[in-house]
C-alpha cells in the first residue's frame, strides 16, 4: 500500500516537464521500475496471506492487469488535474512491460518456474495425479 502511494504521489507531482515519445528514456525506465516493483510487492503479499504459499495464474494476470489499470488511471489524473503534466501512451506501456516484468521476475525467482511454465503447471498437476491413481491399480 505504501508503495501504491509513493506511486500514485510522485505521477501526481507538478513541474515535471515530460520530452517526446522515446520508449528509451531515463523517464520510461522510471515508469517500469515503479510498476515492476508494484507488481512484485503485491505478488508478494497474496503469496504470504494465501496457503498453499503459491500464486495462481489468474490471480497474476489480474495483478499484472491491475497495475496497468493503475498505471492508465495515474496518466488520465495526471492529464485531467495537472496543466503542467500530460498523458502519454508511453509511460502507459512503460508501466505495463514492467509489470509483466515484475510477475515473470517473481515467477522465477520466488517459484523457480517461468510465467509459461506456470500457466502449463496445471495440466503437469492433473499428468501427475493421473500418474499416481495408475500406480495404485
Amino acid at each position: 500500500m505504501l508503495w501504491l502511494a509513493a506511486i500514485t504521489l510522485l505521477s501526481t507531482r507538478g513541474g515535471v516537464s515530460m520530452p517526446e515519445f522515446n520508449l528509451f528514456q531515463t523517464d520510461k525506465l522510471a515508469h517500469a521500475v515503479a510498476y515492476f516493483l508494484l507488481t512484485w510487492l503485491i505478488l508478494r503479499g497474496i503469496v504470504s496471506w494465501q496457503y498453499p504459499r503459491r500464486i495462481r495464474v489468474l490471480q497474476a494476470l489480474a495483478v499484472v492487469l491491475f497495475a496497468a489499470a493503475f498505471g492508465a488511471l495515474m496518466e488520465w489524473v495526471q492529464f485531467r488535474f495537472f496543466p503542467d503534466r500530460r498523458f502519454e501512451y508511453d509511460d502507459m506501456l512503460a508501466n505495463s512491460i514492467g509489470a509483466v516484468f515484475g510477475w515473470f521476475f517473481f515467477a522465477r525467482i520466488s517459484i523457480g518456474k517461468y510465467p509459461a511454465q506456470i500457466l502449463n503447471s496445471k495440466s503437469e498437476v492433473r499428468t501427475e495425479r493421473n500418474n499416481q491413481s495408475t500406480n495404485k491399480l
